[in-house]
């Protein structure tokens, strides 16, 4: 039986007079074919070379070399791990295998090192292409610099993505602090950094530090998957090709709950360490109870907290398609344009899934109810060397995959969409002047057409020219 952590073991195999013993290593991620001939190999050849020699380490040594010969021979197969232990690496090239075969994890030397997660197709070539065209599923945009970019599992339990020409740490997992943990890409197409429980505890037998939550097949390509919505007499559109004129609010769409209907979520936003809001803890994050009267049962989730007749005090999720809608009725009962959608880019790599779904609940119900909606980074959190390529990488997703400018409800001012950064000008954040002019250029001259924007700043207060 396999240890969890085990990536092989080996067997003392005995004849049945036990005057011969072999040694068979069965390797975790070998087919079980591969080790049955390796058995048979050993052991018929043992039977037939004991009447012609003498002395068990030749017979060892014979039987052990055509044994692994008659393995290569009948079942060919390539090994390839599909975890990452402390103190391995993978270089630019090299790559993680899921269980089932279905998909590759590593650092893909075609996109200048990016960490990516692709299906095993072996890449698919056109006619005016050279290299072949892999479907990469989900990515982190590193951009380095050079061709020395490793993925290292650290002892300590952190995966750190660097480079050794000058790049520095391109990516953490902040996992630290973990000994003996590892890395591991899942059937699904996760990846996850995992910590294995010891074998006299009671507690689930593996502990996931850090888990990419990414599920390649998102609710929101399902067609038909939300139902039809049926827009109010009393909807007139906002028009939406000018910012003019507009009352706009920023929406974070960041509180989720435990009942939001997505495995494996906690609380998010409503505490600070992920557990229900309690009347008996301090984690608590919120100054007020937001008003849930206009909320059903479906829509919320219990708490620790009650209100003064006894009942329970619940809150909502902001993944939940039902509770949009609600904040976008009542953007439209109240007057309220439209919303800049904050799309944080420090959770992008982790939670692109869940943000794209977020922003497509937003994209539906602005159009229900003839309200405007444009999208906002906020570059909070983020890494100074990867953050610029990550803005652009996201908003070609944004365009080329989700579509969101096609929208009639995105809005548009001087002819162009509308995006907004927020976050520049902070001495908590990226301080990089030149990258950052880079970056507006890009957006308003640079870029291919279908991605150039009118460009929005967020700011400091006290900030000026």
């Amino acid at each position: 039986k396999f240890h969890p952590s085990a990536d092989a073991v080996l067997l003392l195999v005995r004849d049945h007079n036990f005057h011969y013993s072999y040694p068979i290593i069965i390797i975790r991620e070998w087919y079980p074919s591969l080790i049955l001939h390796f058995m048979c190999g050993i052991s018929i050849l043992g039977r037939e070379c004991r009447p012609y020699f003498n002395g068990r380490l030749i017979i060892f040594c014979i039987s052990l070399f055509l044994g692994f010969l008659t393995a290569l021979v009948l079942a060919p197969v390539s090994v390839c791990s599909h975890r990452l232990v402390g103190g391995s690496q993978l270089t630019i090239g090299e790559f993680l295998c899921s269980p089932n075969g279905r998909y590759r994890f590593g650092l893909l030397a075609e996109q200048n090192g990016d960490l990516a997660v692709w299906e095993n197709d072996e890449g698919s070539t056109k006619e005016d292409e050279e290299e072949p065209r892999r479907n990469i599923l989900w990515s982190i945009p590193l951009y380095a610099e050079g061709a020395n970019v490793t993925l290292t599992m650290q002892l300590d339990g952190d995966a750190v993505v660097s480079d050794s020409s000058g790049g520095g740490v391109l990516f953490l997992s902040k996992s630290h602090g973990h000994p003996g943990a590892f890395l591991e890409l899942q059937e699904d197409g996760s990846v996850r950094v995992i910590l294995m429980s010891s074998d006299d505890s009671n507690q689930p037998p593996q502990h996931v530090l850090w888990d990419s939550h990414v599920h390649y097949v998102c609710d929101y390509y399902q067609p038909n998957k939300n139902p039809p919505f049926v827009s109010p007499s009393n909807v007139v559109p906002v028009n939406a090709t000018t910012l003019f004129h507009k009352v706009m609010a920023g929406y974070q769409g960041w509180f989720q709950t435990e009942c939001d209907g997505q495995g494996g979520m906690n609380w998010r936003h409503w505490t600070n360490n992920g557990h229900r809001p309690d009347v008996n803890a301090s984690s608590k994050t919120v100054e007020m109870w937001p008003e849930i009267g206009d909320f059903n049962s479906s829509e919320l989730c219990p708490t620790g907290y009650t209100f003064p007749n006894g009942a329970n005090a619940p809150l909502f999720g902001s993944l939940t398609d039902s509770v949009v809608e609600k904040h976008v009725q009542w953007m439209h009962e109240y007057g309220i344009d439209g919303v800049f959608f904050q799309r944080f880019v420090a959770e992008v790599p982790t939670y692109r899934c869940l943000q794209d779904q977020k922003l497509d609940h937003m994209r539906r119900h602005a159009k229900q109810y003839g309200r405007v909606f444009a999208n906002m980074y906020d570059i909070s959190g983020t890494n100074e060397n990867s953050v610029y390529a990550q803005i652009k990488n996201d908003w070609m997703h944004l365009v080329d995959d989700l579509k969101i400018t096609q929208s009639d409800r995105y809005l548009r001012h001087k002819g162009k969409p509308i995006l907004a950064i927020w976050g520049f000008g902070f001495k908590d954040r990226v301080q990089n002047p030149e990258r950052a002019a880079e970056l507006i250029d890009w957006f308003k001259n640079k870029a291919p057409k279908k991605y150039q924007v009118t460009l929005m700043g967020g700011v400091p207060g006290f900030w000026r020219t």
